[in-house]
């Protein structure tokens, strides 16, 4: 972490880690063309709201359900849970991307939270 590496074991949605430098994280083109297009809705005036729902009747895969199929390495569960619907985004996970600093292309380390 000092030397400015990655440490943590969840990759962001869009993204991959290099099978030949964990470190370093590529972009899924697929996945990458989603966040691009949330930005790209916001920018056209759209809300998180709006956005979700834009999504879902395209039925555009949800977090979740993207990372079942790609990124199988961050299943650290025991039980899975059942997706109800692999298509229906909600506003919170909308604003959760958007809150994303990686996609900014900046790395997060040492990330804490004090309720004081």
């Amino acid at each position: 972490m000092e030397e400015g590496k990655r440490v943590s074991p969840s990759v962001p949605y869009g993204y991959y880690r290099n099978p030949n430098n964990k470190q370093e994280l590529l972009v899924y083109k697929e996945s990458s063309n989603v966040v691009k297009r949330i930005y790209r809705l916001v920018i056209e005036g759209c809300g998180v709201t709006q956005i979700a729902d834009i999504l879902t009747k395209d039925k555009v895969l949800i977090l979740s359900a993207y990372a079942e199929i790609h990124y199988t390495e961050n299943n650290h569960s025991s039980k899975k849970r059942a997706i109800e619907d692999p298509y229906f985004w909600t506003p919170t996970t909308i604003g959760y991307i958007l809150a994303k600093k990686e996609y900014m292309e900046h790395t997060v380390l040492v990330k804490t939270i004090c309720l004081d």
